[in-house]
């Protein structure tokens, strides 16, 4: 097996992409050509929480990234949300309404109990505990009633553990896109998870593995092999950290989660620093930037919170071709 140790997602992504381009093998897979590693791979993350991978020739959307993972955390599964985002993700919804596997919904609702508050609970009486297993994967509509949905969860399982005041966590993935999934989304979505369940036990984020039993890299990515060395390194975040969650509030702020995860006009105050000082900045950036107003997008990213956020939503937004240079 190998394995690929890194302070965070930056350091990590060109590591892989060398390490395929030496190592790869080429196959087929249910969706065209890939390069494969011959077996499986593990990914650690020192410091999980700098979760925005900045290399430009990548050009990972920050805002849909966030926006995901905060819509995860909420439990929802419909597509409507994620359009405002990603125009082509309803490509992956059998129905057009919702998402057969959506991580958020498998954590909180599909097997009829909230997975994500079990754990915190389950952690909080029982730091020592080893059985703290979220599920992704449900073997009854995955392989029998719903085998043929497009969006069959491809991370299947997440162990939790807490050692000396840090909590853990390992991800374990059947079959991984290293360009729009390890690298790209798993990175940011798995990682604020991980900070929210920590937040809430007021325990230090420790280490996080990603577990690719088949990590591949699609063939219409094959070109990012060639430049590898076009690299962005990480961003110190000069800003004190915005938490996710705060550990005596843990149930109102995933509260405020969910609300503001409708993504509708409303008029509620929120009390959650990670709405107040990431989301709201965020969101009012992406609502100039769909509006073509470019300084009324770079200025709203001004007002993010977060130094390592902050930067890669500025850096998308010059990346992009505006119509007009308001």
């Amino acid at each position: 097996m190998l394995d690929i140790t890194a302070r965070n997602v930056n350091f990590a992504y060109p590591e892989a992409l060398w390490r395929m381009k030496i190592l790869g093998v080429e196959a087929d897979s249910r969706n065209g050509r890939v390069r494969r590693f011959p077996g499986p791979v593990a990914t650690t993350y020192m410091n999980p929480t700098e979760r925005m991978l900045l290399n430009p020739r990548r050009d990972a959307n920050p805002f849909f990234h966030i926006f995901e993972g905060v819509w995860m955390l909420a439990g929802r599964n419909d597509t409507w949300t994620l359009g405002l985002f990603n125009q082509n993700i309803g490509q992956f919804s059998d129905d057009g309404a919702t998402f057969h596997g959506a991580y958020g919904h498998r954590w909180r609702h599909h097997f009829g109990h909230d997975q994500i508050l079990w754990a915190i609970e389950t952690l909080k009486a029982d730091p020592n505990s080893r059985r703290v297993v979220l599920q992704m994967f449900d073997p009854v509509v995955d392989q029998y009633t719903r085998q043929d949905a497009k969006d069959i969860p491809c991370n299947v399982s997440i162990f939790f553990e807490v050692d000396r005041a840090r909590l853990n966590m390992t991800v374990t993935n059947r079959s991984n896109d290293m360009i729009w999934g390890c690298y790209g989304a798993n990175a940011v979505h798995m990682s604020m998870l991980m900070e929210f369940v920590a937040n809430a036990l007021d325990l230090t984020v420790g280490h996080y593995v990603q577990f690719s039993n088949n990590l591949h890299i699609y063939e219409r990515h094959f070109d990012l092999l060639e430049r590898i060395d076009d690299v962005t390194t990480h961003v110190e975040d000069t800003d004190p950290h915005v938490p996710i969650t705060r550990a005596g509030n843990y149930m109102d702020d995933l509260y405020e989660l969910e609300r503001w995860s409708t993504f509708t006009p409303n008029h509620w105050e929120y009390d959650n620093p990670y709405v107040i000082y990431v989301l709201e900045p965020m969101l009012k950036a992406w609502s100039y930037y769909k509006r073509d107003d470019k300084m009324g997008a770079l200025e709203s990213c001004e007002l993010i919170g977060d130094s390592e956020v902050r930067e890669a939503c500025y850096q998308w937004l010059l990346r992009r071709k505006w119509r007009t240079q308001r």
